[in-house]
């Protein structure tokens, strides 16, 4: 937030540098252009908003067996950790998922490195990594995209368990000239203490073995005029709530009622 501001007053600074205004206002935009770059010379310039950051990194392991005399490039992408080295003019690749992430110290000089564990699904094992990036603050942009990269592979099953997709019988004057209709729904909420799995504790005191508890609610939605059968409203935070606490949206078709559209079981 700092290093934003502090670019964008240096912005502000060239820009009444350039302009023809009173001498007094250039004064002032060149003390600003000034005190900005000096600070920023010594912070830095601000990062940029990489989901999958590369850095320049020496790999420390003995396993996987890769060159470890010269930098090399590292990244989380979705498919796992990619260290990019090259041997004899040829590039390696290593894809790995990874268990556990932590940022901390290695070698004599105490430099900031990134640990990890990494299952590889080729050789079937787990085995421990060290990779020292060239600049300290990578370490801890790599972990960042590797806990945001498991954390919505981990989601990705509740993120559609979430959504509640109903269907809503309208009138045909309703669709025509817009209403405000309320109905009932009826949420699941995942039993925390069996993790929103049925039958994993046929004896649940919360759930009764179900893995969820159903919770009645009112809804309100608002048709648009001029809207068609079939047509589809999102109203967020009304669906079915995860063990987390996270609620889905809830999915509203609307249906007219002499038309004869199937209704979502």
């Amino acid at each position: 937030m700092i290093r934003t501001a502090l670019l964008a007053a240096a912005i502000a600074g060239t820009t009444l540098l350039a302009v023809p205004i009173h001498l007094t206002w250039r004064l002032a935009g060149a003390l600003s252009l000034l005190v900005s770059a000096v600070i920023l010379a010594a912070i830095g310039l601000p990062l940029r908003a990489d989901p999958y950051p590369k850095a320049k990194v020496r790999y420390t392991g003995s396993y996987p067996p890769l060159p470890n005399s010269s930098w090399g490039t590292a990244w989380a992408k979705p498919e796992g950790l990619v260290l990019d080295f090259r041997r004899h003019g040829k590039r390696l690749i290593k894809y790995g998922r990874l268990e556990q992430a932590m940022v901390t110290h290695t070698g004599r000089e105490g430099r900031r490195a990134l640990f990890a564990y990494v299952n590889d699904a080729i050789a079937r094992m787990l085995y421990p990594i060290w990779i020292v990036p060239k600049r300290p603050v990578d370490a801890d942009r790599l972990v960042r995209a590797i806990l945001r990269r498991n954390y919505e592979d981990a989601d990705r099953v509740w993120k559609t368990w979430r959504v509640m997709a109903i269907d809503l019988m309208v009138k045909a004057p309703e669709l025509q000239s817009g209403a405000t209709k309320e109905f009932t729904i009826q949420r699941k909420i995942a039993c925390t203490q069996c993790g929103g799995v049925a039958s994993v504790s046929p004896n649940c005191p919360e759930c009764a073995g179900q893995g969820v508890v159903l919770q009645d609610d009112i809804a309100a939605v608002t048709i648009p005029k001029g809207s068609h059968p079939g047509k589809e409203i999102t109203l967020p935070e009304l669906g079915h709530e995860d063990i987390n606490g996270y609620r889905g949206p809830l999915v509203v078709r609307l249906v007219q009622e002499y038309v004869g559209h199937p209704a979502r079981p």
